[in-house]
């Protein structure tokens, strides 16, 4: 716990006006769409009829069903050299006619199933076939669309379906859209075509009700035998008139984001090589784009596929950046491979991809593109190569995916996987690597404590892209909090944007009836769309660029007296033949002993968690204790293979040393550790389980460098283990690194290794063997945090500021080097009752920004920025 942290007087924002810093990109801020959380078909593509083609339930052609499960073709991983067994779990092959319903009114008596025999068009082979034995009353086919079909009044919809029926079908086919009340709001009766041939079937409707609980009812009026497929309801008023959902693509247009990256994420990597994106599946007509079983578990039809992306970056007046399969499926999956052997087709494709949305008319991409629609080329800029992939094997064929795209198009900009790291893997070709890619979901705290994360980084040859961040977890994530918290961390790119070219949030749409992840920018159902509190963060961002940024100093009045609590010890090993012992463990303050250890006659004063017993007079680890591991990233609770969620023998656990309290102290230990040692902590500061600070003793090798400060850092597996040891503060659960003591550092196996912490006011040190390690200073959790830039247009400072306590925060801010201020200029707060708040449906703008005029700005004045609240003040003011 931490005691005696009082504000004495108001923090100081000092900016000097004349200092200009950097230059922040014009396209600094963009957006990333994902086929997740069901964003297209009922979402982004307005479609409204679900299973619209009967191929929900379809699985890539290599995986096959076992015991009822999707099992992945028993290829090595690219990562682990081994077969990983994956298993899509929670997918069910077998209902096949996933949204629709038969009903049989009166006496009436049919069967439907799904069928590939004589299909309307061989991309999509199946189709629905109903053999109707009796009709006494109706037999009627319902689809209720994506949970309910939305109309508007006085708006159109183009409605189609094919059908095809042999000679024993004799009577109609009735349409009809049925509301809420259940009385029909449309109805369209059909004559049919049994000559055995499939048969279009359209009408253009006019609503004459709003209502978002309506659905599909096809009437068959006869017995006999019918084929339907393709059966599709559209609006015809869509965004600039290429076919989006008007009021989600405008409210991503309202972002005004300078990129789209598309199409994802895991989705291009696949969970096989197989289930990967095909682009060229994904342009021209409709009805042949064979769709594909989404990485996140259900059919992606490729409706919003790359020429609509496409199209939509040039819409909104966005950059397009294409993210591409580097040869690799997922390494959290099945995570399968092509030989390099097999890579020429992926490059190809590459090559031709580009071709198609820059390559001039007389190319065979380009001459594609004309056909379909759109003669001039399409603003791409970016291809990302590969999605979080890395290691040799990755290297090799990003490499090879560069050479031959950067000599066939320059003017791109081409972006590596790789995570901030201090060097880049010798097996990339230094002079390949134009930008990087990190990723960051993480807790609030973690943002929070990495808004300088970027400051220290070396500028070198290549920039940095922030592909994916979010907070992302149990505490904060989706609310107020979590969006404080990202835009503390946002101030850090903004001001590092030398080295952060560009940045985009993750992921982006969520249909609130098919949520796959936990948080997401904008949610949506049939009828109606809203920006969360992380929406609002970014479109203030975006609204609010400045042109350089302005040297800035916040001076906060905290003051951290001492660090208390109990003290500790943690064994953080992985595996199944694991030992860690500890012994002589004691708390001195001063050249007084507070606490010397016993064993085993104290064991009494220690309460343990996990597996530990008495050796020869030391603690222990005893029998490993089984649990899942997640490899550290976000999977979903349906899906599971032997690499991302299996079972593994844990051994150790944490000891307390219960009804002692310590402040200053000093703290010592004898360690021995096995072979499978990966980690010891001693604990200091305790408040509770989810509170305390420690002295780490790490395995570089059990967390992937930069995770945080980045996702995906390179390990060399071959290469000898040195530990190091870090100073980290675990707050609320969340662990935040403040920092290593020293060098790293050899730890013998079977050898007695003494170590020391001491603790004294803010100040912590490590000893270990003997050796002072040095000292860090501990300055609290900071949650208040200033920018300034400037907008050279307007002759206006920007300054933004976050406060992510709950109570107010006074400032003095100062204006230094400045011509003249104007006193009246403009106040936007983004604020809330409470930082758990967020938007809804019935309150989309529950968490949104405020803009008021201000009378008051001068060279200084204080303002008191509100609890839980980000906050950007515009400043008329001449250099």
């Amino acid at each position: 716990m931490i005691t005696g942290c009082t504000k004495q007087k108001p923090s100081v924002v000092t900016i000097d006006v004349a200092k200009n810093g950097i230059e922040v990109p014009k396209g600094l801020w963009g957006i990333f769409y994902e086929e997740i959380n069901r964003a297209g078909d009922g979402g982004l593509w307005p479609e409204m009829i679900y299973n619209m083609g009967f191929e929900e339930k379809n699985i890539p052609p290599t995986s096959y069903i076992e015991n009822g499960e999707v099992v992945a073709p028993k290829k090595p991983s690219y990562l682990f050299g081994r077969i990983s067994n994956f298993i899509f779990y929670g997918f069910s092959p077998t209902n096949v006619t996933e949204g629709w319903t038969l009903e049989n009114k009166g006496n009436s008596k049919s069967g439907m199933e799904v069928v590939s025999d004589n299909p309307l068009n061989k991309a999509n082979p199946h189709s629905l076939f109903l053999k109707i034995d009796a009709n006494d009353g109706s037999v009627n086919l319902i689809n209720e669309g994506f949970k309910g079909i939305s109309l508007v009044k006085g708006e159109k919809y183009d409605f189609q379906f094919y059908l095809r029926a042999d000679k024993s079908y004799k009577g109609k086919v009735v349409a009809s859209l049925v509301g809420n009340t259940g009385s029909a709001v449309y109805s369209q009766e059909y004559d049919v075509n049994n000559s055995g041939t499939w048969t279009n079937y359209k009408s253009v409707i006019t609503s004459n009700v709003t209502d978002n609980a309506v659905k599909l009812v096809l009437q068959f009026k006869s017995t006999g035998k019918v084929w339907i497929d393709y059966v599709s309801l559209l609006p015809e008023t869509t965004f600039k008139g290429h076919g989006l959902r008007q009021d989600i693509a405008q409210t991503l247009a309202d972002l005004k984001p300078s990129f789209i990256r598309w199409p994802g994420g895991c989705v291009v990597e696949g969970f096989t090589m197989e289930n990967r994106v095909n682009w060229k599946e994904s342009i021209g007509d409709r009805m042949s784009r064979p769709g594909q079983f989404d990485l996140w578990g259900y059919h992606n039809t490729y409706n919003f596929g790359y020429h609509d992306y496409l199209q939509f970056c040039e819409d909104i007046g966005a950059a397009g950046m294409f993210v591409v399969n580097a040869g690799l499926s997922c390494s959290v999956r099945n995570g399968d491979y092509y030989e390099m052997d097999q890579m020429k087709g992926i490059v190809q494709d590459i090559l031709d991809a580009i071709e198609y949305a820059i390559g001039d008319v007389n190319t065979k991409w380009g001459a594609e593109r004309a056909k379909n629609g759109h003669p001039a080329p399409f603003p791409l800029k970016y291809i990302e190569i590969g999605n979080e992939n890395f290691g040799p094997k990755y290297g090799e064929r990003y490499n090879m995916i560069y050479a031959a795209c950067k000599a066939k198009f320059p003017q791109i900009t081409y972006i590596n996987n790789n995570g901030l790291s201090n060097n880049l893997p010798e097996y990339f070709d230094a002079d390949k690597i134009e930008m990087i890619d990190p990723h960051y979901y993480v807790a609030p705290e973690t943002f929070f404590n990495t808004v300088h994360l970027y400051d220290t980084v070396p500028r070198s040859n290549y920039k940095v892209y922030i592909g994916e961040y979010a907070v992302n977890s149990n505490v904060g994530s989706g609310t107020l909090e979590g969006a404080l918290a990202e835009s503390a961390f946002m101030f850090g790119i903004e001001h590092n944007s030398d080295l952060v070219k560009i940045a985009s949030y993750a992921p982006l749409l969520e249909n609130v009836n098919w949520r796959h992840w936990p948080t997401n920018l904008i949610r949506f159902k049939n009828d109606s769309v809203f920006g969360r509190s992380s929406y609002y963060v970014q479109k203030m961002f975006n609204e609010n660029r400045p042109d350089v940024t302005l040297q800035s100093a916040l001076d906060l009045s905290t003051t951290v007296e001492t660090i208390s609590g109990k003290v500790g010890f943690t064994a953080n090993s992985m595996g199944s033949n694991s030992n860690i012992s500890v012994k002589d463990f004691t708390v001195s303050k001063g050249s007084s002993a507070k606490y010397s250890s016993q064993f085993p006659a104290d064991t009494v004063k220690w309460e343990k968690t996990g597996s530990w017993k008495i050796i020869e007079n030391a603690y222990s680890t005893g029998i490993p204790v089984d649990v899942v591991r997640t490899g550290g990233l976000y999977i979903p609770g349906n899906i599971r293979g032997s690499e991302n969620q299996s079972r593994f023998k844990m051994g150790g656990g944490t000891l307390t040393l219960e009804d002692m309290v310590f402040d200053d102290c000093t703290i010592s230990a004898n360690l021995k550790r096995d072979s499978s040692f990966n980690g010891f902590s001693i604990r200091f500061g305790i408040a509770d389980d989810k509170n305390y600070f420690t002295l780490s003793i790490n395995n570089p090798r059990m967390r992937r460098p930069g995770m945080p400060p980045g996702l995906f850092g390179n390990q060399d597996m071959n290469q000898p283990v040195k530990y190091t040891a870090s100073v980290e503060h675990v707050v609320n659960g969340t662990t935040l690194r403040l920092g290593n003591i020293g060098s790293s550092f050899d730890l013998n196996i079977g050898t007695w290794h003494s170590i020391m912490v001491s603790v004294s006011g803010k100040m912590i040190s490590c000893t270990i063997d003997g050796v002072n390690f040095g000292e860090l200073e501990y300055k609290g959790l900071q949650k208040q945090y200033a920018v300034a830039g400037y907008d050279n247009a307007n002759r206006e400072v920007i300054v933004k500021v976050v406060n992510g306590e709950n109570t107010p925060f006074s400032t003095e801010i100062n204006l230094t080097n400045v011509a003249k201020v104007e006193p009246v200029g403009q106040i936007i707060t983004l604020t809330s009752a409470s930082n758990k708040d967020d938007n809804s449906f019935a309150e989309p703008k529950k968490v949104a920004p405020v803009t008021s005029e201000f009378n008051g700005f001068s060279n200084s004045f204080k303002m008191e920025f509100r609890p839980s609240s980000f906050t950007i003040l515009r400043i008329k003011a001449s250099k």
